[in-house]
């Protein structure tokens, strides 16, 4: 049995890796460190995880989990890491419902959407019915691990975003007043100019591979199934798409707007049926 000094001279002999030691094990590499990674890997004391991070090893899945919306969300290698731009979605998403309202997420990944919705609307009282639909078995683990994390009220579905009314066939609602989605919007061979931390995200999430609307085309093809009368579709999109995708909606008479993201990028394109 360690007695209590034996515990404190392990402690005074544990080597501590100082911040100017992280910073020259990091130098070098060719990721972009900031600050954040060398207060993140202080914390954490490992060189094994220090190396990985040089390697580019995204710090979001070192650290397996990352915030979003203020809410905390475990993330890890097979889904795709919250980034911030995506909260100017769920911004318009809550200034878009009412009570007693549908949501749908389709390609929900780590759930980071459909959980901050439903936990905004949850905490000003609001009864709103929150659904997400996500392919990937890796991902799909993640956002039901999300789900029990936030104590979100998200009813998780395992499907192809391309089929919703058999994703939808054995649940209750059916019929939703709004659609929410990220969808993979990479085109393939833009693929190989991405960052090097962005390589290590699952290429499902990332990449539609012949024709980078695709999902965007399948999805608003489908709301003529699942959505309500006047029912709105809120699509996150990658640079340059904006006004492509407003014509997918505008030809499926939606009428559209076009959000910026903080950095003055079109970043959300929002859908009303007409």
């Amino acid at each position: 049995m360690q007695t209590k000094n034996t515990n404190q001279k392990q402690i005074k002999n544990k080597k501590i890796i100082s911040k100017a030691e992280i910073k020259k094990m990091l130098e070098g590499s060719l990721a972009d460190f900031s600050n954040t990674d060398i207060e993140e890997l202080y914390k954490l004391n490992s060189k094994k995880l220090i190396k990985k991070r040089a390697k580019g090893v995204p710090l979001q899945y070192l650290l397996k989990e990352w915030e979003f919306y203020s809410l905390p969300f475990k993330v890890g290698k097979g889904v795709l890491i919250p980034r911030p731009e995506t909260e100017l979605l769920v911004d318009i998403a809550l200034d878009n419902l009412k009570e007693n309202d549908k949501v749908l997420d389709i390609c929900s990944g780590s759930g980071a959407i459909a959980i901050a919705i439903a936990k905004n609307k949850e905490a000003k009282g609001k009864n709103i019915k929150v659904t997400a639909i996500e392919k990937s078995r890796k991902a799909f683990f993640y956002l039901k691990e999300n789900i029990k994390l936030n104590h979100a009220l998200v009813t998780p579905i395992k499907a192809n975003a391309f089929n919703l009314k058999k994703a939808l066939k054995k649940s209750e609602p059916k019929k939703f007043n709004l659609i929410t989605s990220n969808p993979p919007y990479i085109a393939k061979e833009e693929y190989g100019g991405l960052q090097r931390e962005v390589k290590f995200e699952p290429k499902i999430a990332l990449i539609s591979k012949n024709d980078p609307l695709k999902f965007y085309k399948k999805i608003t093809l489908q709301s003529e199934d699942v959505l309500e009368k006047n029912g709105k579709i809120i699509f996150e999109v990658g640079f340059s798409q904006a006004k492509a995708v407003e014509q997918i909606l505008q030809k499926h008479n939606f009428k559209t707007q076009i959000f910026k993201d903080y950095s003055s990028n079109d970043r959300v394109v929002l859908g009303i049926k007409q």
